[in-house]
């Protein structure tokens, strides 16, 4: 087979779409040498970005970068002009992979597209976002062959949303963190000296950091002696200002620490220290973070919302993303219960186990074959 694959969404820095698109390209390039593989984008300024990406460098991948401006291409596409199309013909495509929640028309040629979640729009989303986010996904689940969903609750959430026929909607779940994600190595004295609560990821509405904030402030009032800091790790975003106003309202200037745009290495190292590690979003497709903190061997805590249950099993603790006290009461348990915060250890580098590139890699080949076959 020759699969074109569409990588433009792992071009906005370090974010889940571009996890999941360097750990496919890997697990596709460690299972599979037989089928040729095209990987697609079109950018108009800063082309360093894909040479930052890490792409296999086996002799069935092969780049089909273009230089045209994708906010141009997408909708000019859309109203008939061909381009992407034109580029998959030339490579003589069999199939084209969408891997971030869209395709474009490719007339005869099969498509299929990747949703990573369901929704995620804020107020404030930018028309961009609107015609990505909805009107694109929505052409492209229309004219896909097949779509993979990267979890059971985002396959239902799809299949609800967009009233799709079931039997076109396939889960493959995403692989697991790189090696470097590992347990602290017990020679390396920890970072910083105090217990800390860590959250990493971006600063968004839905990641319901606001919510862990007043946990926070909560657990310092009944036990404040069990923690130093709060620790939030990410990018930042048009909802930082709103949770820097709350830190301060609340008078947590000097125990919660903003860390913007951490590399992964200092990323490792906080989720390798950190006495607790939270993820109390109100919407997740997946949650690779959560995999993140168990590789570590981080105990964690994730809201009951999207797919956190699912990713996290039996390996960490559950709670209510709007209720601040449940938080709180959860933290206070982990922060005092050492052997709690033990098995919470032992059970998250179990669990973390089941989740692999290569698994991922073959579960999709499987479906570009079936899909060939209809």
């Amino acid at each position: 087979m020759r699969i074109g694959l569409d990588v433009s969404s792992a071009l906005a820095g370090n974010s889940g779409l571009r996890m999941y698109v360097e750990g496919l390209l890997g697990g596709l390039a460690a299972v599979d040498r037989d089928n040729e593989y095209f990987l697609f984008s079109a950018f108009w300024s800063r082309p360093e970005r894909a040479a930052e990406l890490k792409l296999p460098q086996s002799g069935n991948f092969h780049s089909a970068f273009k230089r045209f401006p994708q906010r141009l291409l997408l909708p000019l596409d859309e109203c008939g002009l061909g381009l992407q199309a034109r580029w998959a013909r030339a490579s003589g495509l069999d199939l084209f992979h969408g891997l971030g929640n869209m395709i474009p028309r490719l007339g005869a040629i099969p498509g299929v597209v990747t949703v990573h979640h369901v929704g995620a729009l804020s107020p404030q989303a930018s028309a961009w976002d609107h015609f990505y986010l909805e009107f694109l996904t929505a052409r492209s689940l229309g004219r896909a062959r097949a779509v993979i969903a990267v979890s059971e609750y985002t396959r239902g959430e799809i299949i609800r949303h967009w009233r799709l026929d079931p039997a076109w909607v396939a889960t493959v779940l995403e692989g697991g963190p790189a090696a470097q994600f590992r347990p602290r190595e017990s020679a390396r004295p920890p970072a910083r000296q105090r217990p800390f609560i860590l959250h990493v990821g971006s600063f968004l509405e839905h990641k319901n950091i606001p919510t862990l904030i007043k946990a926070f402030h909560s657990l310092l009032t009944r036990a404040p002696d069990c923690v130093g800091e709060l620790v939030l790790a990410g990018r930042g975003t048009r909802d930082l200002p709103r949770i820097q106003g709350l830190i301060a309202e609340l008078g947590l200037g000097a125990r919660v620490a903003l860390l913007s745009e951490p590399s992964r290495e200092e990323i490792v190292s906080l989720y390798q220290d950190a006495a607790a590690v939270v993820v109390p979003s109100l919407l997740e497709g997946f949650g690779f973070s959560t995999l993140e903190a168990m590789a570590c061997a981080a105990p964690v805590l994730v809201s009951r919302a999207g797919a956190l249950p699912e990713i996290v099993g039996d390996a960490g603790l559950v709670f209510d993303p709007l209720d601040s006290e449940a938080l709180s009461s959860g933290l206070q348990r982990v922060l005092t219960d050492a052997a709690l915060a033990a098995d919470l250890r032992k059970r998250g580098l179990q669990r973390v186990r089941r989740f692999t590139w290569e698994q991922t890699a073959r579960e999709t080949i499987a479906l570009y074959r079936k899909v060939l076959q209809r």
